[in-house]
């Protein structure tokens, strides 16, 4: 599992932060909230006491079949878009989690509405002025 080693290196200096690499959950203890998880590792299974768990699987794009279209992607598979979430396909965008970080909720409906804002001038013409406009996006990375 490959995690960002800034932020590991940042939580790992919290003293009620512990790490478990290659393991997962096999069970969530507690009634009314978490009170511990049981995991599985390469050691054996594992009880830790917890008021809260968070499960992070890491971060892998699920772009295969877009880059099996010919959508451009980086070293890492995630896709390659402009300003206004376009690939290098015409009229296929990309929003969210599949362009790369931040892993954030408020990025991909910001993606998303900025990629409805450019089908919509180029459907009804809108700031373009002519919804002919041509398809050349220049693909970046985000921050």
């Amino acid at each position: 599992m490959r995690a960002e080693q800034a932020l590991t290196e940042r939580l790992s200096s919290l003293a009620n932060v512990s790490f478990r690499w290659n393991s997962y959950v096999t069970e969530i203890m507690g009634r009314e909230k978490v009170e511990g998880v049981k995991i599985r590792g390469k050691e054996g299974e594992e009880v830790i006491q917890a008021d809260g768990i968070f499960i992070f699987i890491g971060v892998e794009p699920n772009s295969y079949i877009a880059r099996k279209a010919g959508i451009n992607t980086d070293e890492n598979g995630f896709i390659l878009v402009d300003y206004w979430q376009r690939t290098n396909k015409y009229a296929v965008y990309a929003a969210g989690d599949v362009t790369g970080e931040p892993m954030q909720i408020a990025k991909a409906v910001g993606e998303g509405v900025r990629a409805a804002v450019d089908i919509y001038n180029r459907v009804f013409g809108g700031a373009y002025g002519s919804p002919k406009q041509s398809w050349n996006p220049v693909p970046c990375r985000p921050y």
